[in-house]
């Protein structure tokens, strides 16, 4: 299939949205399954123990919604695709499908350093691989944000996915980290 057609784009691009509706649908599943354990409980009381489960959906949710939207303005001005731009969009796709299943480990009591690891990891990923379609846009003349702001994000998540490791005490609060993208992204500008 040649997808370097403006059919084949819109088509990348359509599958590209049903994948991240389809990941953000798994992230609520959980949510769906616990909830018939509610029986006679008061739903105040329920929702206060399933709190970490309802803070890991909105976060995973809120996570995917900004990868999406990344996504979507990042092929905002491109006209065609390249087979290279389909396997990194394909590579971040699975981040993305992927990334209900570590939500759903947060939630349980195990191993915390592995979890956040692979929660923060697969974020990583999604951010190379995101960092890699740009690349291939800009390098192919399309136009979108510099590069280096993905650089600055990518490089953020990883030093928090090694500060999560490292120190599981703070786990995810390691992503705290990103806040600094956008100062640091106003340094890298202003030194261009």
């Amino acid at each position: 299939m040649d997808m370097s057609t403006t059919r084949g784009l819109d088509r990348l691009l359509a599958f590209s949205d049903a994948t991240v509706a389809i990941a953000i649908t798994l992230l609520v599943l959980p949510l769906v399954e616990i909830a018939q354990e509610v029986q006679d409980k008061p739903v105040g009381e329920f929702l206060d123990e399933q709190s970490f489960e309802l803070f890991s959906f909105a976060l995973s949710f809120v996570v995917i919604a900004l990868f999406w939207r990344l996504h979507h303005s990042m092929y905002e001005h491109v006209e065609r695709s390249t087979p290279a731009l389909v396997r990194a969009n394909l590579a971040w796709l699975a981040t993305i499908v992927f990334l209900p299943f570590p939500t759903e480990l947060l939630g349980a009591d195990q191993d915390q350093r592995l979890t956040h690891g692979l929660y923060i990891g697969t974020l990583v990923a999604a951010s190379a691989a995101q960092a890699a379609q740009k690349w291939l846009i800009l390098r192919d003349g399309g136009t979108a944000r510099p590069l280096h702001s993905d650089l600055v994000s990518l490089g953020l998540m990883t030093a928090a996915l090694v500060v999560a490791v490292l120190v599981p005490a703070i786990g995810l609060w390691a992503l705290v980290i990103l806040l600094l993208s956008g100062p640091i992204e106003h340094l890298v500008e202003a030194r261009s």
